[in-house]
């Protein structure tokens, strides 16, 4: 199974900083929000992509974690 790109779904580059992620997942999460706007399928699936890349990149030691990961899975990649 692929890994999410948590980057890709908070709308962020890999070199955002902590401030940087915070404040994406607040625009986002704001928009998102079902209080914000009438929910649809979709956006019930949107806001738990956004939840769930917050919950690994806002923690510097998930975000360690996932980057780590990331790196191994494009590096077994790049010598198939």
């Amino acid at each position: 199974m692929a890994t999410p790109n948590y980057y890709k779904t908070l709308e962020l580059s890999e070199t955002a900083t902590q401030a940087d992620i915070k404040r994406a997942y607040r625009r986002l999460a704001k928009q998102y929000h079902p209080d914000s706007r009438s929910q649809g399928k979709d956006d019930h699936e949107q806001i738990a992509q956004i939840n769930a890349a917050y919950e690994v990149l806002g923690d510097p030691a998930e975000r360690k974690r996932y980057d780590a990961q990331r790196d191994g899975v494009r590096s077994r990649r790049a010598t198939e």
